[in-house]
């Protein structure tokens, strides 16, 4: 199932960028228009190289663009930080989550994040 954003008449395709905790802690982190199937193809050992060996993988969070672009981006950038830092993102969105009760929303990258509880 692909998730669709709606702006103005057109629907906007919704593209993720996503990160995986493997069976020995280590991260991974991938893009893709359809988290679902993604995490399947992950666990079925024919996502990234990466994972293959390392399954399973669980989803632990993702953000939501409404381009590829704006979705890779933020791959390559969260693929240069440090684990420490990945840690401290996955962290920092648990507490926004239960201070607000609600997702964090920033309107001016229009993404959504989220982090599994």
């Amino acid at each position: 199932m692909v998730e669709y954003l709606q702006e103005g008449s057109y629907p906007m395709k919704i593209h993720y960028t996503y990160m995986v905790v493997c069976k020995d802690h280590s991260f991974y982190i991938g893009y893709t228009d359809n988290l679902v199937r993604r995490i399947r193809v992950h666990n079925a050992g024919k996502g990234a190289k990466y994972t293959k060996s390392r399954r399973p993988v669980q989803l632990v969070y993702w953000e939501k663009f409404s381009t590829k672009k704006q979705a890779m981006q933020r791959e390559y950038a969260l693929k240069q930080w440090s684990r420490k830092e990945k840690m401290a993102l996955l962290c920092s969105d648990q507490l926004s989550i239960f201070q607000n009760d609600t997702n964090d929303y920033d309107r001016s990258l229009n993404k959504t994040t989220h982090t599994l509880r």
